[in-house]
């Protein structure tokens, strides 16, 4: 009995230590998981940190780009009114047909017929079609499109088709036959150009 109790006696030592060896192993583990979550933790901030500035970065580029944007629109919307100014504020149909007959006549153009055809709004300006036929050389129809051209009003060739079957020649020149579609213009009064730049900031306001 005597020996047991020495026996057990010489134990109690070693059962302490290993006791004690076992509560800073559980400690140290509680630690080590713990700061595994402050690591985790740490990881998420840094990322939404960098993203973060990522976006402030883009944010900032943006702005200044806007800040440029902005010059080029104010630029372009002075354009456009300006060239608004630069067209007439109607289109009469006798004036037109009148201004495109005298140069085909002036030009000699044969069977010259003039019919004013659809309208359209277009933004800040209306177009007016004409649809034109004559016939005539091929150097006339460049002189007769070339006059138009430097006309003070504004003309647009939105179709052009030669043909020269079917046409009787005369002399050493050959004859077509042209049929095409002219453009005349008038600004448009209801129109009024917006810029959009409020709706843009309103959308990287922070």
């Amino acid at each position: 009995m005597n020996k047991l109790k020495n026996l057990f006696l010489r134990m109690i030592p070693f059962l302490l230590m290993g006791w004690t060896g076992y509560g800073l192993y559980e400690r140290y583990e509680a630690h080590q998981v713990k700061l595994k979550s402050i690591t985790d933790v740490r990881s998420g901030i840094e990322g939404k940190i960098k993203l973060s500035k990522l976006k402030l970065k883009k944010i900032t580029k943006f702005k200044v780009n806007l800040e440029k944007s902005k010059k080029r629109i104010v630029e372009v919307n002075e354009q456009i009114k300006k060239v608004q100014r630069q067209l007439p504020s109607n289109i009469n149909d006798t004036d037109v047909i009148s201004q495109i007959q005298e140069e085909a006549e002036l030009l000699n153009l044969k069977e010259s017929v003039v019919n004013p055809s659809k309208e359209e709004v277009k933004g800040f300006y209306i177009s007016k079609e004409y649809e034109f036929d004559a016939i005539g050389t091929y150097l006339q129809f460049i002189i007769f499109f070339e006059r138009l051209k430097k006309a003070e009003r504004l003309y647009n060739v939105k179709k052009l088709v030669i043909k020269n079957g079917g046409v009787k020649q005369k002399g050493r020149f050959t004859l077509t036959k042209c049929t095409t579609t002219l453009e005349s213009f008038k600004y448009n009064a209801a129109y009024n150009q917006d810029s959009g730049i409020e709706q843009i900031e309103k959308q990287y306001k922070y």
